[in-house]
C-alpha cells in the first residue's frame, strides 16, 4: 500500500502478515464446523452440541486474543506467532486420534454435557492458539502509533473474511466432497506451513508428529461391512451389508434396512398400509422423510400413488442406488423441506405420513402445532395422518411423543397411539391423527389425555431437550446392535 510504513527490520513483510491473518480466520471457522460433523456420529446435531461448539471456540479465542497480545509486548513477538501457528495446526491434527473417546464421553456424560465436554477436548486448545495469532500479527505489523488504527483494521478485517470464506467452504464444498480425516489434515497442516517463515527448520519436528497423528487416526470397526458412506449438508451417513440386508445409519443411528426380498428389518413400517387403509380412499399417499424407502415401498401396496419428501439429496442418492434399487420400484421423490414442500403444494392427500425423526434428532419445524394445522390443511377429508416417533411408555423417554401427541391432539378431534414393543427401553410409537370416525386398527389406543404434556409452538419447541434421553438410549441400542455377535 502506497505510503505505508515498513515493518521493523527483521519482521516479515506486511504481505505475509496479511495472508497469515487471512487464512488463520479461515482454518478457525471451516475447524469449527467440522467439528459439528466429527461430533454428530455419536451426539447428533443438537442445539446442544452447536452452543457448545460456539461456546468453546470463543472461549479458546477470547484468551488466545488475550495471551496473545502480552506476547506481542514481550521482546520476542515473532518467534511466539511462529509457535502459535506451528503448534496449533499440531494440536488440530490431534483431533484426528482423540475422535476415538467420544462414544465414551456419550455414556459417560450424556447427550447435553457430552457436547460440552467433547468440544473442550478437541477444540479448545486449538482454539486458544490459533487465537493468539491476530494480536501477533498486529503487533509486528505495526512499527509505529501513527499507524496503529489502520493496521489492526486491515488485518481484523482480513482475518474476518477469511472466516467467512472459510464457513462458506467448509459448509457448502468441503465436507460434502471430502472425507472428515482429509479435512482435519488439511487443517492442521495450513498453521504449520504458515509457521515456516517464522520458526524455520524447527518445525520439522513438528511436522514429523503431525505425520505420527495422522497415522494413529483410529480404525473404523465397521470399514469390512461399509457400501458407502458421506457426510452430506445434513447427516453423516452409512450404509452397511450384513448377512444379505443393507442398513442405513444416519449420525450413527439405525434408520432401517431391506433384505434382498424387500423386506422391511424395521417392523413399524408393517403397520403403514393397514392404518393407511383405514382412510375412505387411499389413491394418494404422501411420506415426510425418505430414509431407505423402504415406507413409500410398503405403503404402494395400497395407495397406487405414492410421493416422498426429502430435505437431503444424498439420502434420496443411497435410498435409490442401495435399497429402492433391490426391489425395482421408486417413489415420486421431492427434494424440499417438507414444511415448505406442504405451504406450496396445492394438492391435497388421502394419507400424510412423518417419519421425519432420525433418532439423534427431530426438526423442530415439523413438529408444531402450526406445522400440524399446515399437514391437517393437505388431507382430504376423513383422511389420516400417520406420525412414527420414539419413546417407552412412561419415564423421562415418553416426553418427546407426548408433546408430539398433544400438539396432534390440539388440531385433530380424533388421536390414537400405539407403543409397539412397551417392553424395550425404547420402542417405536405410532401416532394416527383423523377428523373421520373410522374405527382403528388393532393396537392403536384412543387418548387425549397426556399427563401435562405441553403443546409445542413455533414460538417454543424444546424438542432437544425433550429428545435427549431418546437420543441417548438410541444410541446404546444402536451400538450393542451393531457388535452384537448373531449380527455378525
Amino acid at each position: 500500500m502506497a505510503g505505508e510504513t515498513p515493518p521493523p527490520p527483521g519482521n516479515p513483510g506486511l504481505g505475509l502478515l496479511r495472508g497469515v491473518a487471512f487464512a488463520n480466520g479461515g482454518v478457525i471457522l471451516a475447524l469449527e464446523i467440522l467439528a459439528s460433523r466429527i461430533l454428530s456420529p455419536v451426539f447428533g446435531s443438537s442445539l446442544a452440541v452447536w452452543s457448545s461448539l460456539i461456546a468453546v471456540v470463543l472461549g479458546g479465542l477470547s484468551l488466545g486474543y488475550m495471551w496473545g497480545g502480552r506476547r506481542a509486548d514481550g521482546p520476542m513477538p515473532r518467534r511466539a506467532l511462529g509457535a502459535a501457528l506451528a503448534y496449533g495446526g499440531l494440536l488440530t491434527l490431534a483431533i484426528i486420534p482423540l475422535r476415538g473417546v467420544l462414544p465414551a464421553l456419550l455414556f459417560t456424560a450424556g447427550a447435553r454435557a457430552g457436547p460440552l465436554l467433547a468440544s473442550l477436548l478437541l477444540l479448545f486448545a486449538p482454539g486458544l492458539l490459533l487465537g493468539m495469532v491476530l494480536p501477533l500479527s498486529t503487533r509486528m505489523a505495526t512499527p509505529g502509533l501513527e499507524r496503529m488504527g489502520r493496521s489492526v483494521g486491515e488485518l481484523y478485517a482480513l482475518a474476518t473474511l477469511g472466516s467467512i470464506l472459510g464457513a462458506l467452504a467448509t459448509g457448502f464444498l468441503l465436507i460434502p466432497l471430502l472425507d472428515v480425516t482429509l479435512l482435519l489434515a488439511l487443517l492442521g497442516a495450513i498453521p504449520l506451513a504458515l509457521s515456516l517463515p517464522f520458526r524455520g527448520l524447527r518445525v520439522a519436528p513438528l511436522a514429523l508428529a503431525g505425520i505420527v497423528l495422522l497415522l494413529a487416526s483410529p480404525r473404523d470397526p465397521l470399514a469390512a461391512e461399509t457400501l458407502w458412506e458421506r457426510n452430506s449438508e445434513y447427516a453423516h451417513l452409512r450404509v452397511l451389508e450384513r448377512n444379505g440386508s443393507r442398513y442405513l445409519l444416519m449420525d450413527s443411528i439405525l434408520q432401517g434396512g431391506l433384505d434382498a426380498g424387500g423386506r422391511a428389518s424395521t417392523r413399524y413400517l408393517e403397520r403403514f398400509p393397514e392404518a393407511a387403509a383405514l382412510a375412505p380412499r387411499h389413491e394418494r399417499a404422501l411420506i415426510l422423510g425418505l430414509g431407505t424407502g423402504g415406507g413409500a415401498w410398503v405403503l404402494h401396496r395400497v395407495a397406487p400413488r405414492v410421493e416422498v419428501v426429502e430435505v437431503d439429496p444424498q439420502v434420496a442418492r443411497v435410498s435409490r442406488d442401495h435399497f429402492l434399487s433391490r426391489v425395482g420400484w421408486e417413489p415420486a421423490i421431492h427434494l424440499e423441506d417438507a414444511r415448505v414442500f406442504l405451504a406450496t403444494t396445492p394438492q391435497r392427500y388421502d394419507v400424510i405420513v412423518v417419519d421425519t425423526y432420525t433418532g439423534s434428532s427431530i426438526p423442530p419445524h415439523l413438529a408444531t402445532r402450526e406445522f400440524v394445522r399446515l399437514l391437517k390443511s393437505r388431507l382430504e377429508p376423513g383422511g389420516l395422518a400417520i406420525i412414527n416417533l420414539l419413546g417407552s411408555p412412561g419415564g423421562e423417554r415418553s416426553r418427546l411423543w407426548r408433546a408430539v401427541a398433544a400438539t396432534y391432539a390440539s388440531e385433530f378431534p380424533r388421536l390414537g397411539v400405539n407403543i409397539l414393543h412397551p417392553q424395550d427401553t425404547v420402542s417405536n410409537v405410532l401416532l394416527l391423527a383423523t377428523e373421520g370416525d373410522t374405527e382403528f386398527p388393532r393396537g392403536y389406543r384412543e387418548t387425549r389425555d397426556f399427563e401435562g404434556a405441553p403443546v409445542l409452538t413455533d414460538e417454543r419447541a424444546p424438542v432437544e431437550w425433550l429428545a435427549t434421553p431418546v437420543v441417548e438410549e438410541m444410541y446404546r441400542v444402536t451400538v450393542a446392535w451393531l457388535h452384537s455377535p448373531w449380527n455378525a
